[in-house]
């Protein structure tokens, strides 16, 4: 329960991190590497969102 939770943390903060990325402009660039990076994430600990 509480990896998943933590896990569920890092999912949080990598979209926080995307969108910040996205507000300065660098989205093209970030963009494909945080999402391979949580949908890693999201494989692993399976949790499914959209």
């Amino acid at each position: 329960m509480n990896t998943q939770l933590y896990e569920l943390a890092q999912i949080r903060e990598q979209e926080y991190m995307l969108a910040a990325t996205t507000r300065r402009g660098g989205l093209r660039r970030s963009n494909r590497l945080v999402v391979g990076m949580t949908r890693r994430l999201r494989r692993r600990s399976g949790i499914s969102q959209s």
